[in-house]
């Protein structure tokens, strides 16, 4: 997963870390890498999401719920 993400295959990123995530559910590592993928792929409601599990997962997660926070925020569209 972390080679196709270092291409720019996110697709193909997001498609081993949901194999994986399936095989180690516990495993807050590959959430974690998969909400980061989702994020830099444009889908930041899945990766709000994510991370909400994530925070579910371990309330004390130390990036979560600033994450979380940040990702369901409007994004400004910039200049006008």
């Amino acid at each position: 997963a972390a080679t196709y993400y270092r291409l720019g295959r996110y697709d193909d990123a997001m498609a081993e870390l949901e194999f994986a995530i399936r095989e180690w559910p516990e495993e807050i590592s590959l959430r974690e890498q998969i909400a980061r993928v989702y994020e830099i792929a444009g889908r930041r409601n899945e990766a709000a999401t994510v991370w909400e599990g994530v925070l579910m997962m371990n309330p004390k997660h130390p990036m979560a719920k600033r994450t979380i926070e940040r990702l369901r925020r409007p994004q400004s569209s910039g200049p006008e």
